[in-house]
Parts: structure tokens; sequence; C-alpha cells
């Protein structure tokens, strides 16, 4: 194995990690040892913390992140690395807890976020590894055919382009599976992390 960026030898062999955190380099921040004035304080400095702060920036506000321990090396350093709207049967779900309304502003968030993500890697020239790709859920039990089918139902019905699919390009059978077109798939800490050509415009602590 070669060296990774951040000078580890054969880091995966010696100590299995996440791929995201042994191929991109550790970040320096500097602890907070004083007091600090800003509008907004975030705790968490994963996906979620940055990318509000980021957002908020944008609207003018003074935005500190704070993170307990290595930035993006909590639940962001470990992720599947998908940008979907696909979470399990979730939509047939909400639609019959919640109504179809709930379900369809469930469905517009997160189709937003992949517009968002997407949009951001393409405005600012960000390097990580973006590729549009679908995104599967299947079943091998005659359990869930049916629900697979609802779920499909539901997700054009709130406009997002799915189908109901037999057959995928798998070594093994399937009894039903629903695509989800549009989907994503990155390198979340390049993505966070990049400073090619912008900045995400908030202060960390931590």
């Amino acid at each position: 194995m070669k060296e990774n960026q951040s000078g580890n030898k054969d880091v995966l062999k010696i100590n299995p990690q996440s791929y995201w955190i042994a191929s991109t380099n550790k970040t320096n921040y500097p602890e907070l040892k004083e007091d600090i004035n800003v509008d907004v304080a975030i705790v968490g400095g994963g996906m979620v913390g940055i990318t509000t702060g980021f957002l908020l920036k944008k609207e003018g506000l003074k935005v500190a992140v704070l993170e307990a321990d290595g930035i993006l090396q909590g639940t962001t350093g470990h992720t599947t690395a998908k940008i979907t709207s696909q979470h399990d049967l979730i939509y047939s779900h909400i639609k019959s807890q919640m109504g179809i309304d709930k379900a369809r502003l469930y469905a517009e968030a997160n189709e937003f976020a992949i517009k968002t993500i997407a949009g951001l890697v393409e405005e600012r020239n960000i390097d990580c590894d973006f590729h549009w790709q679908p995104a599967y859920i299947y079943t091998q039990s005659n359990e869930y055919v049916q629900k697979i089918i609802d779920e499909t139902k539901t997700a054009i019905e709130l406009g997002i382009t799915a189908e109901y699919v037999e057959d995928l390009p798998l070594p093994f059978p399937i009894k039903a599976g629903l695509r989800f077109d549009n989907q994503a798939e990155f390198h979340p800490r390049k993505y966070l992390l990049s400073s090619k050509g912008y900045s995400w415009g908030w202060q960390p602590y931590f």
C-alpha cells in the first residue's frame, strides 16, 4: 500500500479505519482559550455543523464551530458517503402516519439537500470525487415486495424520480427493488476540507 497523504504507510493494514479519514490530511485548528463574541455557536464540526455554519455565514452572521475532537472524524468521517433522499421505506410510512403533505416536505427537503451539495461542488470547483449515481433498495423476501411497490408509488407521487425494478446487476436474484435516480456519492472530507478556490467562511474552535 502506498503512503497516504498524511504520511502514514500501510495505515489501513496496521490500524483499520475509515477510508475518508485515512485518505485525507488531519486538521490542526487552535484550541479555544478565551472568550469570543459570535452570533451563533455551533457545537459539532461534522457535515451538519460545517454546512450550517457556512449557510449562516452567507446570511451575514458571525459563526463559530466548536468541536471536542478532530474535525470531521465522527459520524461524517465514517459515513457511507452517499447523498440520497432514499432512506429505507420511509415515504410510505410517513404518508400513512402523518399524511401526504408531511411526506412531501420530507422528500423536498432531501432532494433540495442533494441539489445544494451538487451546486456547491460545481460553483466552487470542489475536488471531492462527486458522482451522480442511482440509489437502490431491494429485497430477497416475499414479505417486502408489496412494501417496495407501495414505496415506489408514494415516491413517484411525491415527485421523486423512482422506478420499481425486479432485476439488479448483483450476483444474486432479488424479489423486488426500487431505484431512485439523480442521487450521488462523494468524498465527504474532501468536500468539507477542500481549500481549492473557496473558503467555507466560518471560524473553527476546538
